[in-house]
């Protein structure tokens, strides 16, 4: 066999487990979070794609031995008479073709693609189904570490996870924050933060340890600076609208805490009948 059609069939073989793969990444990229090149360059996503493949082909391969021999008993029924079947199974005639070279005839070749686009069907059919979401809520496929329990999972369990991310502190010690609902977290290989955006977030600013009041330019809340010094106080808080980015080089700490969907649409209403 030529590396080519080696190439090619090999392909094949990994095919459900490769569609499995893009179709999980797909639907993870909607949680919010991203982790540049860590899915398909992962040893252990190979080994899931192996095994995968080697299932979905080892299903395949029972279905068609038994919708042959069922076709084969109803026609010799039929016709009196003991009949021959008459098409290779076709992953039968995959393996062979790339372990002895031998090659595919006319009808198991249609019937092999057939049985291919089932299989990728069936595979993302299955991906996007919730009882594929709860077979893998507890697991991390996704390699997102801790932002997979404090960001993605309650997300996708109906929670909002909120961010208050605080940037680094100028020279007197003040520095800007914002809190709002996170809606991307761009994750670096080491699991570092590279980046976080949220949505319409509070602005303010802030400072840890002795409160005292900045120069005039600041323009602080008067009232609040007046107040005792604290070992953190916060300043000017006001609304931000649209999607704020902020970088992590920026980013001197980052918190987050889920708060439930049900609870936000309760007092939303309330606010509405008020």
């Amino acid at each position: 066999m030529s590396f080519t059609l080696g190439f090619f069939a090999s392909v094949c073989i990994l095919l459900p487990g490769l569609v499995a793969v893009a179709a999980f990444n797909q639907k993870s990229g909607l949680a919010g979070v991203r982790r540049p090149e860590q899915p398909l360059t992962s040893v252990r996503t190979l080994v899931i794609a192996i095994c995968l493949s080697l299932l979905v082909h080892f299903l395949a391969f029972m279905l068609v031995e038994l919708a042959l021999a069922l076709a084969i008993e109803l026609g010799s029924i039929w016709q009196n008479e003991t009949l021959e079947p008459v098409l290779r199974n076709p992953i039968t005639g995959l393996f062979e073709l790339v372990s002895s070279g031998r090659a595919l005839e006319g009808q198991t070749a249609f019937a092999l693609c057939a049985v291919f686009v089932l299989e990728v069907l069936a595979v993302i059919g299955f991906v996007s189904r919730d009882p594929f979401d709860l077979l893998v809520e507890p697991l991390d496929l996704g390699g997102h570490g801790w932002l997979f329990q404090h960001v993605i999972r309650p997300a996708e369990n109906g929670y909002l996870p909120i961010g208050h991310v605080f940037t680094t502190t100028g020279a007197d010690g003040f520095g800007l924050a914002y809190m709002g609902p996170i809606v991307d977290i761009r994750q670096g290989s080491d699991g570092g933060v590279l980046s976080v955006a949220l949505s319409r977030p509070e602005r303010f600013v802030y400072k840890v340890g002795e409160a005292v009041p900045p120069a005039e330019p600041w323009r602080l809340n008067k009232e609040r600076a007046q107040e005792p010094p604290k070992s953190y106080q916060h300043f000017d808080k006001e609304l931000v609208g649209g999607v704020v980015a902020i970088s992590g080089t920026h980013i001197a700490n980052f918190n987050v805490h889920n708060v439930s969907k049900a609870l936000i649409e309760e007092f939303a209403s309330v606010e509405e009948e008020v």
